[in-house]
């Protein structure tokens, strides 16, 4: 499947490989494949990663020949137009770099079903900026059939709307959060693409339905949304061939799968309990803070004008966590965000048996373990959270644990079951040269620079992204309307 990638000199003497394992229930690792290099005939530094899964099991090879031919069609197709516009980089002799990254992973994989996202970041030399794709796959592993983005839903509902809804309030959380800018809206969903890669650009997760879609105006690309499942229980099909019922732990669609939920008497949606000081984003003092929730949202007057939340964004209470706690617990997930940049969550356990707050055992901060998400299993629960090493880019954390709390004399005790660590760093992630604090030669073009005649290399350094000269022995700033490049400088 490396085929293009190989034959480009000498790109087959610095590939290298490595395979991780997943946690799941299906035996699924991701394969990774890093490559940097400047092909023979070229000055255009390529950096290829490439991570996609593979399983075993059921269909195996139906199933990973369709990951395999669509990671090879999009890297053929990359290189081609990268080598196509490097050509033109050794003319004009402006070495941009190709970076191409596909960061594939599994979103769940049980005895029913095995889905892949493949998201791609690319640059083509000489375009205007980067871009990004998706490629996704569910399979039923039943079958071996892909599952399409209609198949979770009644066959008469109007669940288009309904996801609709849903999507356009995560966009606004989002560009509250400052993730996505604010000129982006919904464009195309992938229920609008017929016969194209772009009809079923979905995953289902153990919780949540992730939708890849479309932004307006182009240049805001595609960007995943998870719309919880309890945000469609109305148009979800229990007995679909998701079988949703028994991949999410969710009490609301536990409810609407004909479980009885009823045992736990605690409300967290509606309640008033203590957040931590960090949640509750206190300017003084160490908290906790006593804060009532209605629906699911703190009753708080600091966020009236849609800026901030402190909200319960999971919730479960159908399992017995804690022994001497009488019936299920309650377990919640709380998001907090500040209005500006300021985030945090935090999992909180409550005895269930009772109407009152009786939180059970310490809140459990992010600051630890930087939960993304919680799965439940009798006598405890765990947390899945990404970290980042020294080097790794904001996008790209090379650290996944899975953390185990178990309820043992009064408290959770927590031990990391499982942890995984990317060894292969990505590329450009160990360069040591600081091009924002160094000195080098640059080419000027023009007569006079300052008071000073500037010379050819002349000796420049780059202090806090600011250029200076080094000229008589002391420094100058570089005159306004000089403008540098990789280079050389000119004047306006």
């Amino acid at each position: 499947m490396f085929e293009s990638l190989l034959a480009i000199p000498p790109a087959a003497d610095i590939c290298r490989q490595e395979n991780l394992p997943v946690d799941a229930i299906l035996s699924v690792v991701i394969v990774q494949v890093s490559c940097e290099f400047i092909p023979d005939d070229r000055i255009t530094p390529f950096s290829i990663d490439v991570d996609y899964p593979l399983m075993e099991g059921p269909h195996a090879a139906s199933i990973n020949g369709e990951v395999r031919a669509t990671v090879k069609d999009l890297l053929t197709r990359f290189l081609d137009s990268a080598l196509h516009n490097s050509a033109y980089q050794v003319e004009v002799g402006l070495p941009y770099e190709a970076p191409f990254r596909l960061t594939g992973g599994v979103t769940l994989a049980n005895e029913r079903l095995y889905s892949v996202e493949l998201p791609l970041w690319y640059y083509v030399p000489t375009a205007a900026h980067g871009d990004n794709a998706v490629r996704n796959f569910t399979f039923d592993l039943e079958t071996g059939e892909r599952v399409l983005l209609a198949d979770p839903f009644f066959p008469d509902s109007d669940w288009t709307t309904t996801l609709e809804a849903s999507l356009e309030v995560s966009l606004r959380d989002s560009k509250a959060a400052g993730t996505i800018q604010h000129l982006c809206r919904l464009g195309a969903g992938p229920w609008e693409y017929e016969d194209s890669v772009y009809a079923d650009t979905f995953n289902v997760t153990e919780d949540a339905l992730r939708i890849y879609h479309w932004l307006d105006p182009y240049a805001c690309r595609v960007e995943p949304f998870d719309i919880p499942y309890t945000d469609l229980v109305d148009v979800l099909d229990p007995d679909g061939p998701l079988q949703l019922c028994e991949v999410s732990q969710g009490a609301a669609l536990l409810a609407a799968c004909g479980n009885d939920v009823s045992e736990a008497a605690f409300d967290v949606a509606n309640s008033t309990f203590e957040v931590s000081h960090h949640c509750y984003f206190a300017e003084s003092g160490t908290g906790p803070w006593l804060t009532t929730f209605v629906d699911g949202t703190a009753n708080d007057e600091r966020f009236e004008g849609g800026y901030g939340h402190i909200k319960v964004t999971e919730e479960a209470s159908v399992l017995e966590l804690v022994a001497e706690s009488p019936g299920p617990e309650a377990i919640a997930l709380i998001d907090c965000w500040s209005g500006g940049s300021g985030t945090w969550s935090e999992i909180q356990v409550f005895a269930g048996h009772t109407t009152e707050a009786t939180r059970l055992g310490r809140i459990i901060e992010r600051s630890i373990y930087q939960p993304r998400t919680f799965g439940l299993a009798d006598g405890g629960f765990h947390t899945k959270h990404w970290d980042w090493q020294a080097n790794d880019h904001a996008r790209t954390p090379s650290i996944y644990r899975i953390v185990n709390h178990t309820w043992v004399d009064g408290d959770w005790i927590d031990e990391v079951e499982e942890a995984w660590e990317r060894t292969i760093p990505p590329a450009g992630s160990s360069v040591a040269f600081d091009v924002e604090n160094a000195t080098f030669d640059v080419e000027v073009r023009g007569e006079r620079g300052g008071d000073h005649l500037l010379e050819s290399p002349l000796n420049t350094r780059r202090n806090r992204g600011l250029w200076g000269q080094e000229v008589h022995g002391y420094e100058e700033r570089l005159p306004r309307g000089l403008r540098c490049d990789s280079k050389s400088c000119g004047g306006d």
